[in-house]
């Protein structure tokens, strides 16, 4: 990850770790930046791991800070507000939008208590509301806007009216063990002439 001076149009790099590392979100105040990599310390092999990691390094480089070891999933960084990191991340079958206090490390699901895809995210100046699409198994892709302190979401476009009169296929989230016992989710799709006595 590098810095560009717009001014003298110099370039420093700021992170230097062995792996990957995307989606660089500026602080506030501008004196650091947070982004996902896939290492925990400069000295991990990234493929070593499944889930990303939110981490936060000063702007003009330096030792980086890992924010989110206990969170098992792969954290996308959106934007940085004065209450704190807001990123999405998968959880099972849905995605919602989270909220990472970056000197305590707390994590808060904002998107509660809804059960949704959620992407695609766009902050007002304030950071009171967001604007984002949201979809589930029986609800096709729409933009919605919401406060954030208080999460309901207000839908703003109809374009599930074309789907209307047609026969889809439906979706049903089910769960099963993989050898070891760990419990998995995925979600089932079935043609709309499903018959369970054919092949």
């Amino acid at each position: 990850i590098y810095v560009l001076n717009l001014g003298d149009k110099s370039v420093k790099k700021i992170v230097d770790r062995k792996g990957p590392d995307f989606f660089p979100i500026w602080s506030p105040d501008g004196n650091k930046i947070a982004y996902r990599t896939y290492t925990l310390t400069d000295k991990d092999e990234y493929y070593t791991h499944s889930a990303g990691y939110v981490a936060v390094v000063s702007a003009d480089g330096g030792p980086s800070r890992v924010l989110t070891e206990q969170f098992d999933e792969n954290p996308t960084p959106l934007a940085w507000s004065p209450e704190g990191i807001y990123f999405s991340a998968l959880q099972r079958t849905y995605q919602h939008l989270f909220r990472l206090n970056p000197v305590t490390r707390a994590i808060e699901r904002v998107s509660q208590p809804h059960q949704s895809v959620f992407s695609s995210f766009s902050f007002n100046h304030d950071f009171k509301q967001a604007a984002f699409l949201d979809e589930d198994a029986k609800n096709y892709d729409e933009l919605y806007v919401s406060d954030l302190k208080s999460f309901q979401p207000k839908r703003l476009t109809t374009m599930g009216d074309q789907l209307k009169g047609w026969k889809i296929g439906t979706r049903e989230v089910i769960e099963w063990k993989s050898k070891d016992g760990t419990p998995i989710k995925g979600v089932l799709i079935k043609p709309t002439d499903f018959d369970p006595s054919k092949k």
